[in-house]
């Protein structure tokens, strides 16, 4: 473990020259493949770091949270989503943990979607619009009984995606940094009253 930003997560420099002619071909391969491996330590070291203010958040370990937002907001930019990393971790911690209730629901359960619906009020209106993004997305990715699809589309019409890039992400992409700190702590307060929401139904959540 460091004292720095970084969790410590070994880089996959293994060539994959199968995929490619000899010489140039090879070297921009293996520099793709690089790029991708440290933009998931960038990724995973941003989570590490709001999973652990998330759960002081929720102790009230109010100077921790802000140990680790420091150093959240330390990292360096994700430059493919266009955001910093602890804003783009953020905003994946608020969809992978109403992603993951759904993933380990029954078809016919929506306790799920009970807790999304009961969450809404209680964020903030920037959390609010990345929580009615994650649902428009799961309308377009899942499988869901009708009615399901029809409350979704009540609580959050619209298609979810442009491009593949979340449209609330794309409004942030030049957010200045007490922006982009007041956003994640907004998140990640998201993601502890989603979390009570599901946890009071009995919806099974990781993490």
């Amino acid at each position: 473990m460091t004292d720095g930003p970084f969790e410590e997560f070994p880089l996959d420099e293994e060539p994959v020259t199968e995929l490619t002619d000899r010489g140039l071909g090879d070297l921009l391969v293996q520099s793709n493949v690089r790029d991708v491996d440290e933009r998931m330590v960038l990724s995973q070291a941003a989570v590490n770091l709001l999973t652990k203010a998330e759960r002081a958040m929720v102790a009230g370990d109010r100077q921790q949270v802000d140990r680790l937002l420091d150093r959240a907001l330390q990292l360096p930019r994700d430059e493919l989503a266009e955001a910093d990393a602890a804003l783009q971790a953020a905003h994946m911690m608020v969809f992978n943990t109403l992603v993951d209730a759904v993933e380990s629901s029954d078809d016919t359960d929506s306790r799920w979607l009970d807790a999304a619906e009961a969450a809404l009020p209680r964020c903030s209106d920037d959390a609010r619009e990345h929580l009615l993004e994650t649902l428009r997305v799961v309308a377009s990715d899942h499988e869901l009984d009708r009615p399901d699809l029809r409350r979704i589309r009540r609580l959050a019409p619209g298609q979810g995606l442009v491009d593949g890039v979340g449209d609330v992400m794309l409004t942030l992409t030049d957010a200045d940094k007490p922006t982009v700190r007041r956003l994640v702590v907004e998140l990640l307060e998201a993601v502890g009253v989603l979390r009570s929401e599901l946890g009071a139904r009995g919806v099974e959540t990781v993490g």
